[in-house]
Formats: C-alpha cells, structure tokens, sequence
C-alpha cells in the first residue's frame, strides 16, 4: 500500500512513496482488485438509530471493485434508480428501481439566475407533515458524487406516507432565500431563482430493450507489433549441448525467441511449421532460437530429456535449448513493461528482435507462419510506420508516434530487486540511443529510479552517481536535486548538498521539507550565515518551531547580531524547556562573546550546568561551556579543574582538534583570564 507522502522514508525522501505506488499498480496490471474483492454493501434504516443490512436482499451484493454511486429517477416513476461504476468489467451497471408501494415523493429541479446556473450549492428544506407530526427533509444540489460520477440534478426527497406540504425553502449560493409553497406530492417541478415552482410532465416511461450478451470468441493468440521498440535486456540459454549464448547479439539480422516446453500441442505444431518452412524463412534472414522451458517448475510434467527428444523427432534445423528462471525473469519484465495487462508468459510466447536487439513483436500463443512473414519484412520500415503495423486498420493520426522509454523497464528491474541489472540495461539503452542531455525526462526518471534503489539499499556512492546522470538529462527537476542533497548529506558533504538543495528550494519555494534541509546543510558546513534568509522563510510560517529558532539564532550570529541571536535562544528554550543543545549554545555566548553588552557569566553558568546535567557530564564540548562559563563569572580555579575534566575525555574520544582548543583555554584560565570567543570556535 502507497505511503504518505511526507517522511515515506526516515530520511524524508519519496522513493518508499512511489514504490508504494508502483507495487499498487503491478497488482492492478495483474487484474487484482483495490477492493479486495469486498461486495457491495446496502444498509436499511430502521428508524431507531440502527441498521440492517439488505446487501443481498436489495440483489446489489456484487463483487464488483466499485467506484461510484450516482442516483437519479431514470424513467421518472417517483423512485430512485442506481448507477454504478467500476474500476473493472462491467464498467457501468445500471439498476431500476421497480420497488411497489404508496409511498409518496417529491422531486425538484432548480435553475439558478443570479448564482451558478446549476445552482449548484444550494440548499433545500422541504417542511412535511404526517397527521400530527411534523418533519423537515434537507438536500443540497451538488457537482460530483464519488470518482468520477454525477448523480442527477434533480433533488428527491422521499415523503413516505406524509400527505402535506407545508413548504418549500431554497437557500440559493449567494445567500439568497425564497419559501414556496407546493401544491401536491408525487409529481416534479421546476424553479427558477426569483420564480415560482412550475409543474413538470415527464415525457413518459421509457422502455429498455434488453439485448443478448454475446462474448467476444476466445483468442488462441495475441499479437503485440511495438510502434516504439526498446532493447531486449541480455541473458543467457544454454544450447542442446550445455554450450552458453548471450540472448541478444551474435548475430547481424533479426532473430525469434521462443519458450516452448514439450507437453505444449500448440508449442509442437508452431516448431513442426517452421521446420517445414525453414528454408523461407531462412531467406527472411530470421534466426530461430527455441527455448525449452521444461524443468524449470516441478509440475513433472515434462523434463528436459523430453524436449530434447521432441527436437530430435522434428528435426529442428534452427537453433534450440533451454530457458532458465532468471532469463524468463527478463522477458517478463519485458512483457510487462510493454503490454498493459501483465500475465505470466504462456507457452508458446515468441519475441521477435530486429537487428539491433530491440523488440520488435511479442506473440502470445501459436503465430501465423504469414503473420510472422509479414513482420519480420516490416521490421525494416522507417520508425515513424512501426505504429501502422500495431493496430489492426490504418487511419489518421492525431499526434507524433510514440518514443520509446526505459523508465518502465527499469522500474520493473528495481522492484524485482535487480538494480544492478537495471543500471546496466540503462546503460546499453543511453549507448544505443544517445538521448538528449537536458530534454529527457524519462531517462531522468529511470536513473532516479535506479538511484534511489541504491539509496534504499545504502549504496550511497552507487546512487550518487546515477542521481548525477539524472540531472544530466532533466537538469531543473526538483526532486532529484532533493534527493541528491540528501544522499550527499549521509556521506557528510554537507557543502556539496547546498546547490541542489538551493536549486529544488529556487523550483518550488513553498517546500518546508527541502529548504529546512538547506538550512541544516549551511550550519553544518559553517555556513550559517547563508542560512539567514532561508530561516526567516521558515519562521514566517512556523515561528513555534524550536529547531528553526536555534538555527536562527546561530546565523543571526554568524552575521554579527548577537544581540538578536540571544532573543532567538531565549525563544528556542522557551518553546523546549531544558534543551541542553539551545542551553549551550546560549551559555556558549553569554560566557565568551566579545562583547561585554551581550556576556552574562552568572546566566551563562545557570545554563551551562543546565546543559551538563542533561547530557551526564560526559560531552567535552559542553563541559568546554561550563569552563568558559565558571571563568567569566570569576570562578578560574573551577574552569581550570572543568578545562582538564574535559581535555581527558575530548582526548579518550579521540576528539584532538577540540582537545588542543581545550589546553589553550586552560592556558588563558591559568593566568587568570576569562576566554574570549574567536576564530578558533
């Protein structure tokens, strides 16, 4: 199930996201349902504040994988008919409601004048009475009901066996407000705004004529010409002899891939045609590869001993052995990338390569000797034909054909888990093609697939490097220089993070996510400063945020506004009391700033023992704070004992860089001076 699109990942990207979605998809090409399989549900209510369930007594207890409802009074007897549809066959459904009775209704068809003509919006009150009770019944006229449906616009209201109306009030978009009265129930009318209700005749009832349901025959086979071909990704069969083959290459013209196994009648009488045709279509130049899938499950149906027999008794003259899992592996994901609905591949299949390598035609089932003739001669048609040949009539086209993607290919490879794989297809499809850098967006997507892959299984180098490729072909996509920010980030070169966080922030200025992530990436490489502006966007729409206020409060700083970076401390602790990290770094300026208006060294050692506490005494930069906070309030000796506390442990921890700042600072203590902050902070 597709995830949130906020945090999909615990890095925050939306690769996890868009796998969700594309596993969503794989079920749906596979003809499952997003229901589940649910029947359909109808509920009564019982007028005491509960309900029945009527699903199958109503008779609309369908296992359909449903998606709206929509009502209207199709042949206008008072009562309301159903509308369905849904996602899959039958795609509509229509149910008459031809329920008896002597219950009573109104029906009401508005007209707006001085707001929307639909009077869309608008709402209506129709007060009834039954004997001595008196009810009020409220309907709003509405545009949509569900995906992608419309329910009539006339507004029904079922009055049961009330016999009175009192009145009707329409509350018209724009505030307007109109009562009328009605004359009597079961019949229609229609009102204009302004106006007064008119009867309306329904033209009579009109009649269905069921007509007989004649399935389309059973195909045998299916025939998919690409009007857009992409390479075959590589494999390797093994001939009758054990010798190994590459799939693709190896050859100068067009070749036929077939999976046969020797239980197969269908598969037996494809081999037993092309052996008696073999020497037209040897003159086609078409090389025959037939591949025995026998084995491979263990249905013990047939066994590899058998194919080999049945190529022997045909005296097959092309070439033949055997397939494996992870050669049929491919050509699903071929398959399944090209043809919409995605099955597993029957016996026989057949894909038909053109010179280079690229699928040309994919045969499900027995081809047609003169089919498969007729193909293989218009494999050498200019490419902006190939579609001429996929559909079963010629006509006139309304757009350019169609080019050729490896995102979906690679995509099918990256959610098998083969992103190795994937790569390197990607690569063989970037060789043969040499796509235009900077106006290629679907080799974008697939090097962002690919790379993501990589993120995702902590191959960080490996998706660095295809998010490069990426914004080689599809340099102003936000989501890539996001994403690459972030891979960037987790191998610490926050430096290097900072143009594409800047780039994607530059896109789409309204994204929270991706401009926090360019502020952290200045603080972390010391470039707060830089952070300025970017801070003062997100504090604009979050000003109650802790962490936006400390890093404020450090490029403030950067920027000389010491005073300001303390107004911007105090609000970070006031909003998270205790925060050892603002305590410290607010003690860390309190103690040591340059400037005697903004040092404070009792506050600044209130905070720093706040600080020290938190983390346990066992942080050297926080006791680094202390010391400096006990020497500004006078108290050297103590800095001095805090200084040493914390060289030993800076040094335990291999900290050597802070542990030399930490002996020059008790140097300054020693001679009885308090430190002062400079550029060695």
């Amino acid at each position: 199930m597709s995830l949130s699109p906020s945090g999909a990942d615990p890095d925050g990207s939306l690769f996890s996201y868009r796998r969700g979605w594309s596993a969503i998809n794989t079920l749906l090409d596979k003809g499952a349902s997003l229901s589940g399989g649910e029947r359909h549900c109808a509920y009564l209510n019982l007028g005491d504040g509960t309900f029945a369930d009527v699903s199958s007594a109503a008779g609309i207890d369908f296992p359909d994988d449903g998606r709206s409802l929509a009502l209207g009074d199709w042949d206008c007897d008072g009562d309301t008919d159903l509308f369905f549809t849904n996602r899959t066959a039958p795609r509509l459904r229509f149910l008459l409601n031809e329920s008896r009775g002597d219950n009573r209704f109104v029906a009401i068809k508005l007209t707006g004048t001085r707001c929307n003509r639909d009077a869309i919006g608008a709402r209506l009150e129709l007060a009834v009475r039954d004997g001595a009770e008196a009810r009020t019944s409220v309907a709003t006229v509405r545009a949509g009901d569900g995906f992608l449906a419309q329910s009539s616009k006339w507004v029904h209201f079922g009055l049961g066996a009330a016999t009175g109306i009192e009145k009707l009030t329409v509350r018209w978009p724009g505030g307007d407000v109109e009562q009328h009265p009605l004359p009597e129930a079961n019949a229609f009318y229609t009102l204009t705004q302004g106006g007064a209700p008119e009867r309306w005749t329904p033209p009579g009832k009109p009649k269905l004529q069921p007509s007989p349901f004649t399935p389309p025959p059973a195909e045998e086979s299916i025939r998919v010409f690409m009007p857009a071909r992409v390479p075959m990704p590589n494999a390797r069969w093994t001939d009758l002899d054990g010798a190994g083959h590459d799939l693709v290459g190896g050859g100068g013209g067009p070749r036929l891939v077939n999976l046969w196994a020797a239980w197969c009648a269908p598969c037996l009488a494809e081999l037993a045609e092309w052996t008696a045709a073999a020497e037209q279509l040897r003159a086609l130049g078409l090389d025959i590869v037939a591949l025995a899938v026998d084995g491979i499950d263990d249905d013990g149906r047939s066994t590899e001993a058998d194919a080999r027999a049945k190529i022997a008794e045909l005296g097959f003259p092309f070439r033949a052995g055997f397939a494996d899992e992870p050669l049929l592996e491919r050509m699903e994901i071929v398959a399944d990338a090209l043809i919409d609905k995605h099955n597993s591949l029957p016996v026989p299949t057949s894909f038909l390569l053109d010179a280079q390598g690229e699928v040309a035609a994919i045969y499900k089932g027995k081809v047609a000797l003169e089919q498969l003739a007729r193909d293989v001669r218009a494999l050498a048609a200019p490419p902006g034909d190939w579609r001429f040949f996929a559909t079963p009539f010629r006509g006139r086209w309304i757009q350019s054909p169609p080019q050729a993607s490896p995102s979906e290919l690679v995509t099918n490879f990256v959610t098998l888990g083969d992103t190795a794989d994937a790569e390197d297809y990607l690569a063989r499809w970037v060789e043969a093609r040499a796509p235009t850098p900077g106006r290629d967006g679907q080799v974008a997507e697939a090097y962002y697939a690919v790379a993501g892959a990589y993120r995702s299984a902590g191959d960080l180098p490996a998706a660095i490097a295809n998010y490069r490729e990426a914004l080689k072909y599809s340099p102003r996509q936000p989501s890539i220089h996001t994403d690459l920010g972030i891979a960037l980030v987790q191998t610490k070169r926050p430096d290097l993070a900072i143009p594409h966080f800047s780039s994607a922030v530059a896109s789409n200025p309204n994204d929270v996510d991706t401009r926090r992530r360019l502020v952290l990436a200045m603080v972390s490489a010391r470039r707060a400063a830089d952070a300025l502006p970017h801070l003062e966007a997100l504090l604009a729409g979050a000003p109650d945020d802790p962490t936006g206020q400390l890093l404020y409060a450090k490029s403030l700083k950067s920027h000389g506004r010491a005073a300001d970076a303390v107004t911007a401390y105090r609000r970070a602790l006031d909003l998270q009391p205790g925060w050892p990290l603002a305590a410290n770094e607010l003690a860390w300026t309190l103690a040591t700033h340059p400037d005697e208006s903004v040092r404070d060294g009792a506050e600044a050692l209130r905070l720093a023992k706040i600080a020290d506490a938190a983390t346990g005494g066992s942080e050297p930069a926080v006791l680094d704070t202390l010391a400096a906070a006990q020497a500004e309030a006078g108290l050297l000796d103590e800095a001095k004992a805090t200084a040493a506390r914390a060289i030993e442990l800076a040094e335990a921890k291999g900290q050597t860089g802070l542990a030399s700042l930490l002996k020059t600072r008790r140097a300054a203590y020693e001679s009885g001076a308090a430190f002062r902050e400079g550029t060695d902070r």
